[in-house]
């Protein structure tokens, strides 16, 4: 019913139609029926305070105005037989018969070929039941839909973002059967890419954290330091080797903090030069170990 397709957004549209001087556009329906004929009440959005002398209902409403489409599919079709008009609604006749059984389920009523019609507001989802037929009341536009109420059956295995895409296209082809767009510009696809996206990077912390949470799984040091202390046990941070080493120099100056040393090893030269310092500690051999130097020190020759 149209409950079940009803949004914030369509009732923000019915307020600005009824406050408008000329647009028009559909409100609600109710089906009845009335011994072997079925009818459709058609309720057009009211006029606000302001437009008092505003006609709200078109006049000259004829079946060719109407046109009734099937949401599902191996329904027979529908069409509009009569129309007429009866106080504050239309009321439109339709080619069936309780005998006929093929009409049943979900059919969405046009309106074409209409002046003034707002296109957002002209059609209008319906459904046809044997012996559960609910009208369709009308809605003040200030007030908020009900909730969506539908079934929904959470895929607990979609855990990256094509398994969370197609998931959101299953689920609204269930919501919207009209919406079957699937173009990568449209912007509904836009929209599910983007949330398929998020989730999927969601999706990879929270089984980071779940790995995190146990001690036969934990992958980071952090997270084995804080499960060991949970044991009463605290991981030393460890420590570099240290080295004394000796400096001899030719002049007094300054040793800078972060200075690479090398370890001696035949044939090296004990000496490096100044602009060759920076490609031999590049060069490095694999057996030789670089040092930095912990501290800016003074050196003097006379310590040599």
């Amino acid at each position: 019913m149209t409950d079940k397709f009803s949004s914030y957004i369509r009732l923000q549209r019915r307020l600005n139609v009824s406050q408008h001087p000329n647009l028009i556009g559909l409100d609600f329906l109710e089906i009845e029926q009335q011994e072997q004929q079925w009818y459709l009440r058609a309720y057009f959005v009211s006029p606000s305070p302001e437009q008092p002398n505003k006609q709200h209902i078109p006049p000259n409403l004829t079946p060719a105005n109407f046109q009734i489409k099937t949401l599902q599919k191996k329904l027979a079709p529908l069409k509009v037989e009569s129309v007429n008009y009866i106080k504050n609604y239309v009321q439109l006749e339709l080619n069936l018969t309780t005998k006929n059984e093929d009409w049943l389920g979900f059919h969405l009523l046009t309106l074409i070929d209409i002046e003034y019609l707002d296109s957002a507001l002209s059609q209008l989802p319906f459904s046809l039941w044997p012996d559960n037929i609910i009208p369709i009341h009308p809605q003040s536009p200030t007030d908020l839909p009900p909730p969506l109420q539908l079934p929904i059956d959470i895929n607990y295995l979609a855990k990256d973002y094509q398994s969370f895409r197609q998931l959101m296209l299953d689920y609204l082809t269930l919501l919207l059967p009209q919406w079957q767009e699937r173009h990568e510009a449209d912007l509904g696809i836009v929209l599910v890419d983007l949330l398929a996206y998020v989730a999927d990077y969601l999706s990879y912390y929270q089984d980071a954290v779940a790995t995190e949470s146990y001690l036969g799984t934990a992958r980071r040091r952090l997270s084995l330091t804080r499960h060991a202390r949970l044991l009463d046990y605290r991981v030393s941070e460890g420590c570099n080797a240290r080295v004394w080493v000796q400096v001899q120099v030719t002049g007094n100056t300054v040793l800078p903090i972060g200075t690479p040393l090398l370890t001696h090893n035949q044939p090296a030269p004990k000496r490096i030069l100044v602009n060759e310092y920076k490609q031999r500690i590049q060069q490095a051999n694999p057996s030789e170990q670089v040092f930095e130097t912990m501290e800016t020190v003074s050196l003097y020759v006379q310590h040599n």
